[in-house]
């Protein structure tokens, strides 16, 4: 099943489904092998990110399951972040590096470069050592017990109204943190700014039904959103690894030229995605809410006539 409502189920069973998914997935990577637990970092944390999402939809009708839920999801992604950074910051370093040496670096560069990888490199390995074993069961065993709460809270999620009102809700957190991070542009405004944009894209997969073509296309510009604010933040992650490699091993001037390949590429990305969030966040909330509850009436009707929206 993909993260999908389903416009045949009830929303009830629909928001169960795509949780014990979500869930099932998760586990599924902390339970892998040893030798492939890096690779499941990321994907791992999508999971959580979307179970959150879920979550932000029907938040009014689970009371206080919310705050449990939401916290456990959370927490287990918090514990993966350091993996996930170090192995994103190297990642960025090589599209960097190789931006730098389409562009000719000199050879003062490129040996800063090369040095800075392997210590970057270096960074990613022991930050990997650090999640042992009992580490990743540990956390495998809190998500089995999450799937045992999962019926608790979802037997509260009483019909679309409630979603609807999660959407416009978490959209509004959106809006807001965008002009925050518009006004005042530092890295947490935007940080937060990229968790909202993600939440809002995650939920308009979850009603793609409604109109697949219309909440594609802004699925699409969403990913694109969160994708630029997430190589911000992955450049931010970046800049402090070398900052802090630098202090450490005074090499303050080797350092300088690479940091400005940082400063210049967050300029880059912020011109990008400044005018594209503006329009995805155009709408306002009661209108994006009462437009996407519109679409999911609409076809829900034509997909069971005899059923009311």
């Amino acid at each position: 099943m993909a993260y999908r409502l389903k416009l045949d189920k009830s929303a009830k069973a629909s928001v169960r489904k795509v949780a014990e998914k979500q869930l099932d997935g998760a586990i599924r990577g902390l339970e892998s092998a040893a030798d492939e637990r890096l690779k499941q970092v990321h994907d791992i944390r999508v999971h959580l990110k979307k179970l959150r999402a879920a979550l932000r939809l029907v938040r009014s009708a689970i009371g206080a399951h919310y705050q449990t839920e939401n916290a456990c999801f959370r927490d287990v992604g918090h514990e993966l972040s350091p993996q996930r950074d170090a192995q994103a910051a190297l990642e960025m370093f090589d599209k960097l590096a190789e931006i730098a040496r389409q562009k000719g670096a000199d050879e003062s560069l490129a040996a800063a470069l090369k040095a800075f990888r392997q210590r970057l490199a270096a960074e990613q390995r022991a930050v990997a050592n650090q999640a042992t074993d009992e580490v990743w069961s540990r956390l495998a065993d809190t998500l089995h017990a999450a799937k045992d709460r999962l019926e608790a809270w979802t037997n509260d999620v009483d019909g679309f109204e409630t979603i609807a009102e999660g959407l416009k809700n978490s959209y509004r957190r959106g809006r807001s943190a965008m002009r925050c991070a518009l006004e005042r542009t530092t890295p947490e405004t935007l940080h937060e700014w990229r968790k909202q944009a993600k939440y809002h894209r995650y939920q308009v997969n979850l009603l793609e039904e409604a109109w697949p073509e219309a909440m594609k296309s802004r699925a699409k510009s969403l990913k694109q959103l969160s994708d630029l604010l997430g190589a911000d933040h992955d450049l931010v992650v970046l800049r402090g690894m070398l900052e802090a490699g630098a202090a450490e091993s005074d090499e303050a001037a080797a350092t300088a030229p690479v940091l400005e390949l940082v400063d210049c590429r967050r300029r880059e990305v912020f011109d990008e995605l400044k005018p594209l969030g503006r329009l995805i966040y155009a709408e306002k909330p009661k209108l994006l809410r009462d437009r996407l509850a519109s679409y999911w009436r609409i076809a829900r009707s034509d997909a069971s006539p005899n059923e009311q929206g």
